[in-house]
């Protein structure tokens, strides 16, 4: 019985990671919208959002198969 609530909490984080990576590549997403209309945005910010935003699009569908799998 144990066990199984072990898994079953471990895999309500591991979705709830996949929720925030969404979330996040929303906002930095929207962030990059906004400075490509020349909003002023600091451009470590830009950089860092892109460079997020560039790699969880190759990481999440992964990570989202190993945990749905």
């Amino acid at each position: 019985m144990l066990n199984i609530i072990k898994i079953l909490k471990s895999e309500n984080k591991n979705v709830m990671m996949i929720f925030l990576h969404v979330f996040l590549i929303i906002l930095f997403s929207v962030i990059i919208f906004l400075s490509v209309f020349g909003t002023d945005v600091l451009m470590l910010v830009e950089l860092v959002s892109a460079t997020y935003v560039g790699v969880s699009l190759v990481t999440l569908p992964i990570f989202t198969a190993y945990v749905l799998s």
